[in-house]
């Protein structure tokens, strides 16, 4: 693999003025859970839900299975995991 396989290509933030980074849309695709996942995370699935999300950096590159609890959650108003 090379760093052009980690680069971050789904937008994800933008440079603002000075050092400032703008937060972006990025690329999340939320999805229910295969069979191989409901079963592995069966006890957890009631504190889960029922979505997770696929996160994307680029085409190539992504985290899978981030369940939709953890991926929307939030402290003082900013969605953690997309900051």
């Amino acid at each position: 693999m090379t760093d052009a396989h980690f680069a971050v290509t789904a937008r994800w933030g933008r440079q603002g003025s000075g050092d400032a980074v703008m937060p972006g849309k990025g690329r999340a695709v939320e999805r229910p859970y295969t069979l191989k996942e409901r079963t592995t995370l069966s006890n957890a699935l009631p504190a889960l839900g029922e979505t997770t999300f696929d996160v994307h950096l680029n085409g190539e590159a992504f985290w899978r299975n981030i369940p939709a609890v953890v991926w929307d959650y939030r402290l003082s108003g900013c969605q953690m995991l997309k900051k």
